[in-house]
Formats: structure tokens, C-alpha cells, sequence
């Protein structure tokens, strides 16, 4: 059985309204980062992006982003892709 790829760690993680990337130079445009958001009601819907950088890791992914309550529970899961 071959080794287990190390595992990546974030050097960093940002929330923001939407991602764009300028297909000239690559460069990422975040636009309306935040650190906090209200919701009055539930259910709710909310679109959010995640910029996240990545460093430590050897060869190809399956990242899931987690959604944890206070007690640490799952409460939403997201693949991406491969």
C-alpha cells in the first residue's frame, strides 16, 4: 500500500460575495470579503465563496468543505472537485 500523501494545511481562508480571476494575468479578484453576517430567519439561503491557499500537499485532492455546529456536528458538506 503506498504512503498517504501529506496532508495540505490553508495559508489562508477568506470568505467573501464572489470570486473572479483576470484571465490575463491570473490574479484573483475577491469583492466584498467579510469576517461576520446576520441571518434573520431560518432556513436561509446565503452565496458565499471561499478563496482558500493551500501549501504542504503533493499530488491530486478531493477537498470537502464542513460545516460544523457548536457540539462540532456536520451540518452541510461540500465536495469539490478533483
Amino acid at each position: 500500500m503506498p504512503p498517504k500523501p501529506p496532508q495540505p494545511s490553508a495559508q489562508s481562508f477568506l470568505v467573501c460575495r464572489e470570486i473572479f480571476q483576470d484571465r490575463q494575468t491570473g490574479e484573483h479578484i475577491l469583492l466584498g470579503p467579510c469576517s461576520e453576517g446576520t441571518v434573520h430567519s431560518f432556513p436561509a439561503t446565503l452565496r458565499l465563496c471561499f478563496y482558500i491557499k493551500l501549501t504542504g500537499g503533493h499530488g491530486t485532492y478531493r477537498l470537502t468543505l464542513q460545516l460544523r455546529d457548536s457540539e462540532d456536528e456536520i451540518v452541510g458538506e461540500c465536495q469539490g472537485a478533483e
